[in-house]
């Protein structure tokens, strides 16, 4: 039986595959990749792989050279900026439904995931691991104030953003930083401090893009010039 019977990957799984882990930095930004070699690996032709490319390069996750190969995308810092510039305005209107109409159980949804985060934090936290239940964290705003579909809506476009935050929480004294301030909305929130919270979002959003050039030099081959 061929290598291309037996195999068990679709061209959607493979680019859900591709694209988990250039988002979790397995794939870093500059690497090269083959689509021979991902054949190889996944046991199947060029062409569902091929597949996955394209749709890799319009999420702008690879770019592709002619006679030169095909490279992960490096983080373009502009659409990071853009990307802050429309969450604080966003979640600023997020956060004040949910401190205007927040129940007993929302507040005890945030209290479990700050737990969550508090145990990332002690037993060393992971990018990967800290990321995910800091994701969720905000994810539970959107949830309660019925937002789930701008969430989904955000998440396709902060694919740069997204490595960003986890090339920031690489550095342990981010994540310590990051609940502390999770905390900090929290009482916000439970306190309906409108004024408190509208000062807070800019700083919480975009305090990693302004402390990780500054704090670590070993990621400037990560960024376009």
């Amino acid at each position: 039986m061929g290598k291309y019977e037996i195999s068990r990957y679709s061209s959607e799984e493979i680019y859900q595959l591709l694209k988990e882990e250039i988002l979790s930095l397995h794939l870093l930004p500059g690497q090269k990749v083959s689509e021979n070699e991902l054949a190889h690996r996944f046991n199947i032709s060029r062409t569902p792989v091929h597949s996955a490319f394209m749709r890799l390069k319009s999420d702008g996750l690879i770019n592709i050279f002619p006679q030169r190969g095909t490279f992960v995308s490096l983080i373009d810092v502009e659409a990071i900026q853009q990307v802050i510039f429309l969450r604080i305005h966003l979640e600023r209107a997020i956060y004040t439904e949910a401190a205007e109409k927040w129940t007993p159980e929302f507040l005890a949804e945030l209290d479990e995931n700050l737990q969550q985060q508090q145990a990332e934090v002690d037993k060393g936290p992971s990018a990967n691991a800290f990321f995910a239940v800091s994701n969720q964290y905000h994810k539970l705003f959107y949830e309660f104030t019925k937002k789930q579909k701008l969430w989904t809506t955000m998440e396709t476009m902060q694919f740069d953003y997204i490595r960003y935050r986890k090339l920031s929480y690489s550095l342990p004294s981010t994540c310590i930083r990051k609940l502390q301030e999770h905390r900090q909305l929290r009482e916000l929130v439970q306190a309906r401090d409108y004024d408190g919270i509208y000062r807070f979002v800019p700083a919480h959003i975009s305090g990693e893009i302004e402390s990780l050039p500054q704090e670590s030099g070993a990621f400037h081959d990560f960024f376009c010039e």
